[in-house]
């Protein structure tokens, strides 16, 4: 049976690892987005280097296939990053959570001085 100050604890905890799986979701969101841009900016490179190497005639061809297979390697590589990066985040993201139920006094120390900063910084300078 849990005592009424560990209710709001508990509470606090559930709230910040809810959060870190938002935040860990809308950075997999736009990886996902940036992803899918990229994809979409090397394809329209590569159609419009294929249109033009057409234009120029045979010799052009092969110049067009190497930057068709550089734009393919950059978008892969791309990919790559990206995918990456949005395990880092949900690493980070996890091992926060982790340090939040092994410490829930200081997880909860920090996320009230992370709000009083924030209501700081939002306030302006008068």
């Amino acid at each position: 049976m849990q005592s009424r100050t560990s209710r709001p604890l508990q509470s606090a905890i559930d709230d910040a690892a809810d959060q870190i799986d938002r935040g860990a979701n809308a950075a997999n969101n736009a990886a996902d987005r940036g992803i899918e841009a990229s994809k979409n900016a090397v394809q329209s490179a590569s159609e419009k280097v294929s249109s033009l190497a057409s234009r120029v005639g045979d010799s052009a061809s092969d110049v067009a296939e190497q930057a068709r297979e550089t734009a393919s390697d950059i978008a892969e590589r791309s990919v790559g990053y990206a995918r990456d990066a949005s395990r880092q985040v949900r690493t980070y993201a996890s091992e926060l959570e982790e340090v939040g139920r092994r410490n829930p006094l200081a997880t909860l120390a920090a996320v009230l001085f992370v709000g009083i900063a924030i209501g700081y910084l939002s306030r302006g300078r008068d």
